[in-house]
């Protein structure tokens, strides 16, 4: 057996993530067609921010559930 693909595995994390809702998306990165449901009362596992190097965005866990 071969070792999963990391870019996959990280991706299928992310994507299952979005579709639980557990993201938050700040309003300065989201757009008029935004899926991120922002209003959802879950609990928001992880948030986007601005990566330590200043390019680009980072997703950051803010707690466990």
């Amino acid at each position: 057996m071969r070792p999963a693909d990391p870019e996959r595995v990280a991706t299928s994390f992310l994507e299952d993530l979005f579709r639980r809702g557990r993201v938050e998306v700040p309003e300065e990165h989201r757009s008029a067609t935004s899926f991120v449901d922002h209003r959802s009362s879950r609990l928001k596992t992880h948030e986007f921010s601005q990566s330590t190097t200043g390019e680009g965005l980072a997703l950051v866990r803010r707690c466990f559930d």
